[in-house]
């Protein structure tokens, strides 16, 4: 897996040497990219692996399902305190300023839950970890975007299924560092969960500091141009819709992978699969598809992306939760999110470009409704658990977001 994995990031990396070779630009753009990539991916390790210690955690804690779903959404509490701001601030100091104090609060974040224990103390640093990894995220995107702003689409194909390489090696890693603790093993599960937090979190932080040192890259007048963001040109009806749709997807996609892991163990005596090793599969799936997309020409496809793919991944993934076994819901949910997936870059290319602080400011809102909506749907699955008891009643409004995302898109 680990080899595929590399074999498809050369591939990624060959794309922006095509890409620079076309647009005639330095070198320095290149290594950027690159760097950004692989910061921006290791800053998703703590979001990829939590869902599989999720189980864990709750033992470990003695807390309820509700409890669980509070703790899952602590990233996104974090995320609702930077984003209304990352328009202004990447007006204010420049997008490149704003990835590198994002890199070192996240960083920062990462390192503190290497070091608490206590439960609130844990939810603590992961909203720190969400406020400044909400805002690496846009900050990251926008930049990227802005080195490469004739290839929208496919850049933002490029971004996300590159950043999903580490997605792919961390949960089967979380699922093996698990088996090597025994049930009553505290103080070794803890030795587990914590320390690789850490050690990821000086990474992003050293990362943060390079960055600082390669401001002198010869970047593009549009990538650093600051000023004042005008309120009165976000104001419109596609706009909102944008903000609303990725916002729909984003909250549906985090509330299944967040808590798929739980949803097996507590359904299924037996996995054929093991958690970690799903969710890599629907992280391979998810690069596998953004990276097919982005060999597309710019428009090719672009209403059955928005229409089409999301309805049929979030039926896929009905069928595999209610009629499906342990390994029919392995295997179909990577399937589903292969096709929902799409949807995605392909709604954001749709925003008119303006400046890297009208795209921020835009992707900010859409993550800042998405971060909103999956507080509310993280929770609102425990809640639904606990009163039911049924983690498939539980899966179900997430899965029907997709659905409704198609309905909406096509209507509009």
């Amino acid at each position: 897996m680990t080899d595929r994995s590399n074999t498809t990031q050369n591939s990624q990396q060959s794309e922006f040497v095509s890409l620079n070779e076309q647009k005639g630009q330095a070198p320095g753009h290149l290594r950027l990219a690159i760097l950004l990539l692989t910061l921006l991916g290791l800053s998703a390790y703590l979001g990829t692996v939590l869902p599989v210690f999720a189980p864990h955690l709750q033992q470990h804690y003695d807390i309820t399902n509700r409890q669980l779903g509070t703790l899952l959404s602590c990233g996104a509490m974090g995320g609702l305190i930077a984003l209304p701001f990352i328009g202004l601030l990447v007006g204010w100091l420049g997008v490149q300023r704003v990835v590198q104090i994002s890199l070192l609060g996240t960083g920062g974040g990462l390192v503190l839950c290497a070091i608490v224990r206590h439960v609130v103390l844990l939810e603590a640093s992961l909203v720190i970890v969400g406020t400044f990894g909400g805002a690496l995220t846009i900050a990251a995107i926008s930049l990227l975007v802005n080195l490469y702003p004739a290839w929208k689409r496919r850049m933002l194909a490029i971004t996300f299924s590159a950043c999903y390489v580490p997605a792919i090696i961390f949960p089967p890693l979380a699922q093996y560092m698990l088996s090597l603790t025994a049930p009553g093993q505290q103080a070794r599960f803890a030795l587990v969960l914590h320390l690789p937090f850490g050690a990821v979190g000086l990474v992003l932080i050293g990362g943060g500091l390079l960055l600082g040192v390669t401001r002198g890259v010869d970047l593009s007048s549009e990538t650093e141009e600051t000023g004042p963001l005008k309120l009165r040109n976000l104001l419109s009806w596609s706009t909102f819709l944008i903000v609303f749709l990725a916002g729909l997807h984003a909250a549906s996609d985090s509330t299944l992978y967040g808590w798929m892991p739980k949803f097996m163990t507590g359904t299924f005596p037996y996995l054929p699969l093991g958690t970690g090793v799903v969710l890599a599969l629907y992280s391979l799936g998810y690069m596998i598809a953004r990276s097919l997309q982005a060999t597309l020409p710019e428009r090719v496809g672009q209403r059955a992306f928005l229409t089409l793919s999301g309805p049929l991944g979030g039926l896929v993934v009905l069928v595999a939760i209610w009629r499906g076994d342990a390994l029919m819901v392995g295997l179909l949910y990577p399937l589903a999110g292969m096709l929902w997936c799409l949807e995605y870059a392909s709604l954001l290319s749709e925003i008119q470009f303006e400046s890297a602080a009208y795209f921020s400011a835009i992707l900010a809102g859409a993550n800042l409704v998405g971060a909103a909506l999956g507080i509310a749907q993280l929770n609102l699955a425990g809640w639904i658990a606990d009163l039911t008891s049924s983690l498939q009643w539980a899966m179900t409004p997430a899965a029907a977001g997709f659905i409704a995302f198609g309905i909406l898109a096509a209507l509009s």
